[in-house]
């Protein structure tokens, strides 16, 4: 899981901070960046993966009767997703 943080000033982006925050740092980066040869994460493909995600387990829908109050029950659906091939 990867968390991207844009720095603003005036309204203008001035920095993107990339921080790894679940998981090895080396398999998000070869995950995520793709074909991309300059070693940078492509910002598309992790909002592609959060959509997916978002899409696919209602546990982490905003404001649901679903939504997990235990962090053992929200790993253990994302494992589930994982596990039947809908993100890899």
């Amino acid at each position: 899981m990867l968390k991207v943080c844009k720095k603003r000033r005036n309204g203008k982006i001035v920095e993107v901070v990339q921080r790894v925050v679940f998981g090895d740092p080396d398999e998000v980066l070869e995950i995520l960046c793709g074909n991309n040869s300059d070693g940078k994460i492509n910002t598309s493909y992790v909002e592609r993966l959060n959509l997916t995600i978002r899409n696919s387990l209602a546990r982490f829908i905003r404001r649901t009767m679903n939504e997990s109050k235990d962090q053992r029950d929200a790993f253990k659906s994302f494992w589930i997703l994982y596990r039947h091939g809908i993100i890899s």
